[in-house]
């Protein structure tokens, strides 16, 4: 209802809350409210500061309040002051605390949401995480699918203003997700909305970049990133992501085998030594592993050679 612009009488007299300045703050002809997010679980654990005072003669003007948090983290919210309807216009006025930002899925598909800057962290091929935090690690989130029933608890929706780490399991639960994520590791979850449903939000670290990205979970990219103070609209792409592994005609360390052609074509720096040592590992199934690489050397300097690295194949012909 609090969204709604036009509400009767009988309706903000249900929801509002009465209130009138002390007699002192009166005399000074100008007051002013603050506001703080209140624990109402009474453990006192998410409690902000208080925010800085606003007045209540800018009517109309929409307002955006911060209230800290932690490490400077900050809780926005939306005050528009209104003058009551009818016979009280003159003397009563109405705030409405509403959510700084609301998303709406109008997909019919379930949507994650982002805070993150694609312009440092575009889309990389194989960065797909699976569930229970499968390929990578995050600090800041974590998908988890084969918890206990003692662990499903509630999550409080202002843990990530505390610096605390967001389950998105718990989040979506009753919203069918794609198994995994393409977003980084120091992206920060907002919130996840299922089809034809909307949700407020606000952003989990006003002090980072205020970038949004949009994500479908599973094997796709998250889209490019949009500004969330910006009124407009975007067109986004989602993409699927590409894993190089994948892919036998690129070779690059992140696929199981890749070749070196050594020294590579064209390259006049080789000086007849590589700089690389081998050694056998016995008891095991690998032949020659790289045990060392002088530093400085064409294959220090001019190649993706790692210590630990097996040798296969020399033109094709097995190392046995």
């Amino acid at each position: 209802h609090l969204l709604e612009e036009d509400l009767s009488l009988d309706d903000l007299s249900r929801l509002a809350f009465m209130f009138n300045f002390h007699e002192g703050s009166m005399l000074g002809g100008y007051q002013k409210l603050c506001v703080r997010l209140h624990d109402g679980s009474e453990q006192y654990r998410y409690e902000s500061e208080w925010s800085r005072g606003f007045g209540l003669d800018s009517v109309g003007i929409s307002q955006v309040v911060e209230m800290n948090c932690k490490d400077a983290r900050a809780l926005e919210l939306t005050v528009v002051i209104q003058n009551a309807p009818g016979h009280l216009y003159k003397y009563t006025k109405i705030l409405r605390f509403l959510p700084r930002f609301v998303v709406v899925n109008n997909l019919p598909y379930p949507v994650r949401m982002w805070q993150d800057n694609s312009v440092f962290r575009p889309p990389s091929a194989a960065d797909v995480t699976l569930a229970n935090g499968e390929n990578k690690v995050s600090r800041r989130w974590r998908l988890v699918t084969n918890r206990k029933k003692k662990d499903q608890i509630k999550i409080n929706q202002y843990e990530v203003l505390w610096g605390k780490q967001v389950d998105i399991t718990v989040e979506e639960t009753g919203i069918d997700f794609p198994q995994g994520t393409t977003a980084h590791p120091h992206a920060l979850h907002v919130t996840s909305t299922a089809p034809a449903s909307w949700k407020p939000f606000n952003l989990p670290d006003t002090r980072a970049d205020r970038q949004l990205r949009i994500g479908l979970g599973g094997r796709y990219n998250l889209t490019s990133s949009f500004s969330a103070d910006v009124p407009g609209e975007h067109t986004l792409r989602v993409t699927r992501a590409l894993d190089l592994r994948l892919l036998k005609h690129v070779s690059t360390r992140a696929s199981p085998e890749y070749t070196i052609t050594l020294p590579p074509r064209g390259e006049a720096s080789f000086d007849g030594e590589l700089g690389i040592w081998f050694e056998t590992e016995w008891g095991t199934d690998r032949n020659l592993i790289v045990k060392a690489i002088r530093d400085n050397s064409f294959c220090y300097n001019k190649t993706d050679v790692h210590v630990g690295d097996e040798l296969l194949l020399i033109d094709a012909n097995p190392v046995g």
